[in-house]
């Protein structure tokens, strides 16, 4: 299990990745997971803007990314991935409860959304190397064990 400082730095890394354009989905997917399960309202001043400023940039390389999503959607995402944040270092200012169901549900829609994206782009990974090896042995160009399995079992 792992502590506050590192499950802090898991975010950080996780929104970091999305940044570079690696997985993006997946990656926020990920910190959203980390988010909800794992600050319980203990975030420091500093913890609060690591990730706040990670979450900013995550946000415009879904912007680049991710064209699934309109901007009004990736706005409403990680416009409560900052709430989550402020309200978890502001644990004494703690929102109304009808407001604190909104955000959790906001966070579960996000996130499921993320995850249909992610899965998705897996799907057309695998498709396509399924492609590309039929391709390879049409072509003869195909290394001996793909050879040997044949297009049908693609």
């Amino acid at each position: 299990m792992l502590d506050h400082k590192n499950r802090v730095a898991d975010i950080v890394d996780c929104l970091r990745s999305a940044a570079a354009g690696a997985d993006v989905a997946w990656s926020i997917s990920n910190a959203l997971d980390r988010m909800r399960y794992g600050l319980h309202g203990s975030l420091t001043p500093e913890d609060r803007d690591d990730i706040l400023r990670a979450i900013v940039t995550a946000h415009g390389a879904a912007l680049a990314n991710l064209p699934v999503f309109s901007p009004a959607q990736l706005a409403l995402g990680f416009g409560a991935m900052a709430t989550k944040v402020m309200s978890d270092c502001q644990r004494h200012r703690e929102l109304p409860l009808g407001a604190s169901l909104d955000l959790h549900d906001r966070l579960r829609i996000f996130q499921s959304e993320l995850d249909i994206v992610a899965r998705e782009q897996d799907i057309a990974g695998r498709r396509k190397a399924r492609a590309n090896k039929s391709i390879n042995v049409a072509l003869g160009t195909a290394s001996t064990s793909e050879a040997r399995e044949g297009p049908e079992n693609l």
